[in-house]
């Protein structure tokens, strides 16, 4: 698949609203016995990062070139990708739940963060500075420099309060920003969980009758 097809597919669920909340997704029904990773290789993760607009189609030719030649660090950074996806869940979990963070987590989102700081650059954008890390780089962890300053900006903003999660009691686990009327919204989406959740009520009521 090629940079065009990979930012006009559907091949990764985008729909969370964040897309610190779309990576953390991209561990499919990660409450469940039988989570599936979706990261399978350095160039699914390059793939989420084009089609998530975190990366440029400039800068994904030169990390997958990069990772091409080198492969054991292209394994390296894929883990360190998992660690901070898996981190980030377990935190946006906390917030959906209201449960308290985990300080490990905590810790290991602030030195990601810390890591994006050193590889930024500001840019004046609409009269107020703001980091960037948009130039090509063949540093392979260079992506999740924006996805832990991104997590760490949603996480203390006031947005923190509106993450969600798929309440589907098989271990859905999706996340989402709830933007709905009265922070209302329970469902990845209707089609999916609820509506398993529909049909399952319906069927309840019937066996009651």
């Amino acid at each position: 698949m090629n940079v065009t097809e990979i930012l006009k597919s559907d091949r990764w669920d985008l729909g969370a609203g964040h897309r610190a909340l779309d990576f953390a997704n991209t561990m499919d029904w990660h409450l469940s016995d039988h989570p599936k990773d979706r990261l399978r290789s350095y160039e699914d993760f390059t793939d989420w990062a084009l089609q998530g607009r975190v990366i440029s189609p400039a800068q994904k030719r030169a990390l997958d070139a990069e990772a091409k030649a080198h492969p054991a660090r292209a394994l390296k950074a894929l883990e360190a990708a998992r660690k901070l996806r898996d981190a980030l869940q377990r935190l946006f979990d906390a917030e959906a739940t209201h449960a308290k963070a985990d300080a490990a987590d905590l810790e290991l989102l602030k030195d990601a963060a810390a890591k994006a700081i050193s590889r930024a650059s500001f840019v004046n954008a609409g009269g107020r500075l703001n980091f960037s890390w948009n130039e090509v780089s063949t540093d392979l962890e260079y992506p999740l420099s924006a996805l832990a300053w991104i997590s760490m900006d949603l996480l203390s903003s006031e947005k923190h309060k509106m993450i969600g999660q798929c309440a589907d009691d098989r271990g859905c686990g999706f996340l989402f920003l709830d933007t709905s009327k009265n922070h209302s919204r329970r469902w990845c989406s209707m089609e999916g969980c609820g509506n398993r959740a529909k049909a399952k009520r319906h069927y309840q009521n019937i066996g009651k009758n």
